[in-house]
């Protein structure tokens, strides 16, 4: 059976989950108290998981007339603050 590694570690501020909820947390706590020190855990590898990374924080199943898909990315990196990866939003 192998062995699992434990490392105690000490954090002002605990965020558990790196999806959007984690991240507008570390983001908005970080802007109050730049010295808090934060620590953000993740399951999953961070460039891929959960909805935020590819732009899917609502239902959008089309680029409605008069918009563009430059347009919709756009508004997506807006919408989250440029915590997405842009090139997941156009997959």
């Amino acid at each position: 059976m192998n062995s699992v590694e434990i490392k105690k570690l000490k954090t002002d501020f605990l965020i558990i989950g790196a999806g959007a909820a984690g991240c507008f947390a570390a983001y908005e706590a970080k802007k109050l108290n730049p010295n808090m020190d934060i620590l953000m855990v993740e399951k999953a590898h961070i460039d891929r998981s959960g909805c935020l990374a590819a732009g899917i924080n609502a239902l959008n199943a089309y680029v409605t007339p008069g918009n563009t898909l430059e347009s919709f990315v756009d508004y997506i990196k807006k919408d989250s603050m440029d915590l997405i990866r842009e090139d997941l939003v156009y997959t």
